[in-house]
Formats: C-alpha cells, structure tokens, sequence
C-alpha cells in the first residue's frame, strides 16, 4: 500500500469544492486513511482563521493536527481558528429532524490543537428556530476510535436554543472514543465565551 502522507494547509480561504489546492477542505477532501492534515499558514499574523462557507467532508482515518502549524510565539496556544458563521437555522416543525456540525466524524479520526467557532443567528420570531442541532463534531452510529484532545471549541448564538446543542454530539454505540483536554465554551483565560446553554459533550 502506498506510504502515508502529509497534506498541508497553507491557504485560509475556503470554497464549496474543494478543488483549489492548500485549502482546508482541500486536504480533507485528499486525504487518504493514514494521511496527516498540517498547517504551515505563512503571511498572516497568528492565531490563522479559516473562514468556512460551509461544512467540511465527513472525516474518516485521518489525523488533523493544529499543533504543526510553526509559530515563534510560544504564547499562542491555538494558531489555527476554524470558524464558521454561516450557519442555517431550522423552519420546519420537526423538533429532532435537523441537526448541521462543521464535522461528521466516521472511524479512526484524530483530531487536535485547533479552535474552532460556530456562530448562528436565528431569527428571534420563529420558534423553531430554537431547536436547531448545531455544533462541531458529529460522531456517527458504529463509529470507532475517535481521538478528539487538545482543542477549544465554541458555540456562538444569538438567541437561548430550547434544545441543548452540543460541541461534540456523539450517537449510539461508539468505540474508544477518546474526548479529553478541551476547553468548550471558555477561552484560554478559563473565562466564559459563546453560548451560555447547551454547549458541551452529548453522550
């Protein structure tokens, strides 16, 4: 089988194809089980922040690893944000039918050393707006060995969801799931950021 390897980040716009190269979703969309998302982000001040337009591919067998971007400054604890602030609100009556992560998780994924940011705005006159599933990571049915450490994850809404959301949502029936060392809802200085309801781990 072919080596593993490295596909590295050095863009921080985003595009819906994944087809322009050194891109984020570029890299996810190439990489092959074994291989190494990295960042070597040059030309701009850190910490980076990719700006998604939408959600990225489903992740499977690959590791993503925020802690490769170079920095000199040993004070930046996240160097690469990953941010998405275009995020949908549901308007249908279905309380449970709708759900939108920037990552559907699938097996053997590793995930570490980045910050990432949802932001949702509903509007405030539709209620079903309020039970809207947003977050960061899915983790599928079935899915097995999930590493996810290391990172800080955010949810920003403009208005009190009635459903708990949640950073990472994982579903039935997951294997070595290993969830560990991340801040959620608080930034580096412990303090309280993003939405004071529902952020956190759905188990």
């Amino acid at each position: 089988s072919a080596s593993a390897r490295d596909w590295e980040v050095r863009l921080t716009t985003d595009e819906p194809t994944g087809l322009v190269p050194y891109t984020l979703r570029w890299a996810i969309r190439n990489a092959r089980p074994g291989d190494r998302v990295v960042f070597n982000i040059q030309g701009t001040s850190l910490p980076a922040t990719i700006n998604l337009t939408s959600a990225l591919p489903t992740i499977a067998n690959i590791t993503i690893d925020g802690t490769t971007q170079p920095s000199s400054d040993p004070n930046i604890k996240y160097k690469v944000i990953v941010r998405q602030s275009n995020c949908s609100c549901r308007t249908t009556t279905d309380a449970y039918g709708y759900s939108q992560y920037m990552f559907s998780v699938a097996n053997s994924v590793t995930v570490t050393g980045l910050k990432f940011i949802i932001e949702v705005n509903c509007s405030t006159t539709n209620i079903f707006n309020q039970v809207t599933h947003v977050g960061v990571f899915r983790i599928g049915t079935l899915v097995n060995s999930v590493n996810i450490t290391n990172n800080a994850l955010q949810l920003n809404y403009n208005i009190t969801p009635l459903i708990s959301n949640a950073a990472i949502w994982r579903d039935e029936r997951v294997n070595n799931c290993n969830i560990n060392n991340n801040l959620i809802g608080i930034d580096d200085n412990l303090d309280q950021v993003g939405a004071k309801f529902g952020d956190g781990i759905y188990i």
